[in-house]
């Protein structure tokens, strides 16, 4: 299943800890990382690349799963069941109800360009973060606070 990308490609990330959301380009989260762990940038936790999907994320990943694969087992199993309720000619009787299974897949999530890009100077690493952000930041890679955070543009 595709996340979508902003219009730099960069992917919203989700700190599992405060909550709070940045980005971080995709490339930066390929089999050649040399991590296996980010830092958040705002409140500087670490964890395991896997852990930083947003809560929008998750529902879209549940909505197609349920989609894409339970709702069509669940329909074959449905018409198993009317066919040996044919097959055994009144003997044995099945009723099912299936609500839901016909509905639409979920809507594609779509991205923002609502971050502003900083660099961090520790490892030259690129992010995404909220502009509201007062603070200062950790940086991705080695969670250290980096007093020379730069904008860029």
């Amino acid at each position: 299943m595709d996340i979508p990308l902003d219009s730099d490609g960069y992917l919203r990330r989700e700190c599992p800890e405060c909550a709070r959301q940045f980005k971080i380009e995709i490339a930066d989260e390929d089999e050649s990382r040399s991590v296996d762990r980010l830092h958040c940038p705002y409140c500087g936790r670490s964890a395991l690349l896997d852990q930083w999907f947003t809560e929008e994320q998750v529902q879209y990943f549940r909505d197609r799963v349920v989609s894409d694969v339970v709702n069509p087992a669940l329909r074959g199993f449905t018409e198993q069941l009317q066919r040996a309720s044919r097959a055994s000619e009144g003997l044995i009787g099945f009723e099912v109800k299936s609500e839901g299974l016909d509905e639409p897949p979920p809507r594609r999530l779509r991205e923002e360009d609502d971050m502003v890009r900083v660099r961090f100077s520790c490892c030259e690493e690129t992010v995404k973060v909220s502009p509201d952000w007062g603070r200062e930041l950790h940086c991705v890679v080695c969670g250290t606070t980096d007093t020379d955070v730069r904008e860029e543009e």
